[in-house]
């Protein structure tokens, strides 16, 4: 079985004293994620993190966290133009966006701001909220 790795951000941005982090909804398969994807040749960890970020979400000039670097296992097998049949390692990091503007890749159809209470009911994977979870924490705003 083969080994996957993508890379990604968990995006936030503060308004008004509140943490909102950044949803975006994958336009093929319909659920609220974090931006990520796997890297290009001779990238590391970060640098991949931020391309997929800039490229999906059209953020730039991220301000990354220092210590915060998390990741997730799953099974994936998925069938079609880019298959996938594995074990799959996503690693985040997680960044402050000095702006609101996202611009979706073709990947995504919406996108949302939200506080950590609001943004985990989307989320549907288990995983991926403990994860949204621990950055939360890692920011000292608590977990809901």
């Amino acid at each position: 079985m083969s080994q996957i790795k993508s890379y990604g951000i968990i995006v936030f941005r503060r308004e008004g004293g509140e943490i909102l982090f950044l949803l975006l909804k994958n336009a093929k398969w319909g659920h609220w994620d974090f931006p990520k994807g796997h890297p290009d040749a001779g990238e590391d960890e970060l640098e991949a993190a931020l391309r997929e970020t800039r490229e999906e979400s059209g953020l730039t000039n991220l301000n990354v966290i220092p210590g915060f670097r998390e990741s997730i296992r799953y099974h994936v097998d998925i069938k079609g133009e880019r298959p996938e049949k594995g074990m799959k390692e996503a690693v985040y990091f997680l960044a402050e966006s000095p702006t609101d503007a996202v611009a979706l890749s073709h990947e995504h159809t919406d996108h949302r701001w939200l506080p950590l209470e609001e943004a985990l009911p989307l989320i549907q994977f288990g995983n991926a909220r403990d994860l949204l979870r621990r950055a939360s924490e890692f920011l000292g705003t608590g977990a809901a």
